[in-house]
């Protein structure tokens, strides 16, 4: 889900704390990716990554943060960009799922220093999702209620 990425901005941002929340069950995954995650993102040699395992309620880690950031290149809809678009938080991702709503997208297969960049404009330009209200209106619980029960 884009850790090879993930692990490459770290290095190309050290002047940014990156708060990553979510469960880190290796063994499903290969060796390769273990050691890469366990070596290069939650090292403890790595100072600017703070990893809180799996977080029932993310709005009090969304306070701390000025910007989500999601490598995935994979997602049927991305619920942890929606949750961060619905909170205000300018997102950047790949234009898959619901990330096709961040504020800024970054194309599939791009190195770590495009990252970098949409990251840093992202951050100097962006102080509130651009799709907070849409995501709000068109994703919530009880909007996906509604719908639900029209299906029934």
């Amino acid at each position: 889900k884009g850790v090879q990425v993930l692990a490459d901005i770290i290095n190309c941002l050290p002047d940014f704390n990156f708060h990553i929340a979510g469960s880190w069950l290796e063994q499903y995954f290969d060796q390769e990716t273990r050691d890469l995650v366990n070596h290069r993102i939650l090292s403890d040699s790595i100072q600017n990554v703070f990893y809180y395992g799996y977080v029932e309620d993310v709005s009090q880690l969304f306070k701390t943060c000025s910007l989500s950031l999601s490598t995935s290149y994979d997602e049927s809809f991305g619920l942890s960009v929606a949750e961060s678009i619905a909170h205000g938080i300018p997102t950047v991702s790949h234009p898959v799922g619901v990330g096709m709503f961040s504020d800024s997208i970054v194309k599939y297969k791009s190195h770590a220093t495009e990252w970098a960049k949409a990251i840093r404009s992202c951050e100097e330009t962006t102080k509130e999702a651009k799709n907070r209200d849409y995501i709000r209106e068109n994703f919530s619980i009880e909007n996906f209620k509604v719908e639900w029960n029209k299906i029934l």
